[in-house]
């Protein structure tokens, strides 16, 4: 049976059609429609019944899914132990970091690894989950760092492929400059309608917040700056009369030097978790990656 016309059925199941299936694996249409007609002339069944709106899993086709994708995921775990061999020759690690990370927990994680492996080159990036998720399932990336809020669920493909160890709490809250108007009192959300904010590029947070005022029937306040780069957004909201949304661990050493100071806004205090993204596929780790692994770990419970 080839492995190829089982990721394609995986597919179409898991997208509930033809035209989604065929985005996602980067392929015609047609083509993907005569994959799946050979896999069922081979199997001798019928795995969808098509319909107007998609294509559903037939009763053998139920059948077959959790066996194709055990399949699968075998033949990925192959290729990871293979690929592990290739960095562990190379000295090579690929991590994606949600932005909160950089300056804290990424140096942190970076000093375990030059004391453990001193040999290993570790090559950071970073976006928002939704681009670290997609980087992992595209094998271009080997960990991941990120934040998940627990109202956000993963889409279907994530959550077949890709597995969230929760490590710490992170807490994101607003702050202003010294001297701000809002300072010295305790502030509703109602007050703060009218003011132009700072907000991370994290799409979740951006919609958590907004969601806040629709909630109390408000319209929700003006976005004026997004950023994923933290520093920059620290900087807006020290040099202006923005109020900037930010994690309190990174704005903690402003606080300390008197350059940044938090609103007493309890209901704008944002709970998220922190955590490991990595591929199913890897769920043992090789040598290499548990070494990484274990030193993001460290430095995140260090960090938090």
């Amino acid at each position: 049976m080839d492995t190829k016309r089982l990721e394609q059925f995986v597919a179409v199941a898991q997208e509930g059609g033809f035209g989604r299936a065929a985005r996602r694996l980067g392929i015609s249409q047609p083509a993907l429609t005569r994959g799946i007609a050979l896999l069922e002339a081979e199997l001798g069944t019928r795995l969808f019944e098509r319909g107007p709106r998609g294509a559903l899993v037939s009763v053998a086709g139920d059948k077959l899914l959790p066996h194709a994708l055990s399949i699968l995921n075998e033949a990925s775990r192959a290729i990871a132990e293979l690929d592990s061999s290739h960095l562990a020759a190379e000295g090579q690690v690929r991590i994606g970091v949600s932005p909160n990370f950089l300056d804290h927990a990424i140096p942190r994680a970076v000093a375990l690894l030059a004391a453990r492996a001193p040999q290993l080159n570790v090559q950071v990036s970073t976006g928002t989950r939704e681009i670290l998720a997609a980087g992992l399932m595209a094998r271009e990336l080997d960990a991941a760092l990120c934040l998940i809020p627990d109202f956000l669920r993963a889409g279907q493909r994530e959550t077949a492929e890709l597995s969230f160890e929760p490590l710490a709490t992170i807490i994101l809250e607003p702050y202003v400059r010294p001297g701000h108007p809002l300072l010295g009192r305790r502030v509703t959300v109602q007050e703060v309608a009218d003011q132009r904010w700072a907000i991370p590029f994290e799409l979740s947070l951006s919609y958590r917040f907004a969601s806040l005022f629709f909630r109390l029937g408000l319209t929700a306040p003006q976005q004026a700056f997004n950023s994923a780069h933290l520093p920059l957004v620290r900087q807006v909201a020290m040099q202006g009369d923005l109020v900037a949304m930010l994690p309190r661990s990174e704005a903690q050493p402003d606080v300390a030097a008197g350059r940044l100071a938090p609103l007493d806004l309890p209901d704008m205090r944002f709970d998220y978790l922190a955590g490991l993204m990595l591929r199913r596929a890897v769920a043992v780790p090789t040598p290499l990656l548990r070494i990484v692994t274990e030193a993001l770990r460290g430095a995140v419970l260090d960090s938090a």
